[in-house]
């Protein structure tokens, strides 16, 4: 389960990416937003979010799409252990993560949270 935990965090730091590059990219201070929201959200996995987050921002880069399909695909391998509770708290980190880094819902990121939403309710 510990395994499953954390390959779910590292799905919501992969959308936290999407949403972060959604509109214009990241600074510093949006990062620093992100990591604070994770390890109030996420608890002990928030290490699983972050780095997966700087995977895909320091090294790998893939495209918006590349990037939350790849968490989707995870959510739904883990379906079974992605509980109503980790959904909850996945769909919260990005909406604090929006409202953090931009002070509101720029039209980009809002597209993605309805997909996650709707993706949500199938996975």
């Amino acid at each position: 389960m510990e395994i499953q935990r954390r390959e779910i965090s590292q799905a919501i730091g992969e959308l936290a990416y999407v949403v972060a590059t959604a509109d214009k990219g990241q600074s510093a201070e949006e990062r620093a937003a992100l990591y604070q929201i994770a390890e109030h959200e996420l608890d002990h996995e928030s290490w699983a979010a972050r780095s997966s987050f700087e995977l895909r921002d320091e090294v790998v880069k893939p495209s918006i799409e590349e990037a939350y399909n790849g968490a989707i695909h995870e959510l739904r391998k883990y379906k079974d252990p992605f509980t109503a509770y980790l959904k909850e708290k996945a769909l919260l980190v990005l909406q604090k993560v929006m409202a953090d880094i931009n002070n509101g819902l720029a039209s980009n990121e809002a597209f993605v949270l309805n997909r996650f939403r709707k993706d949500l309710s199938v996975i």
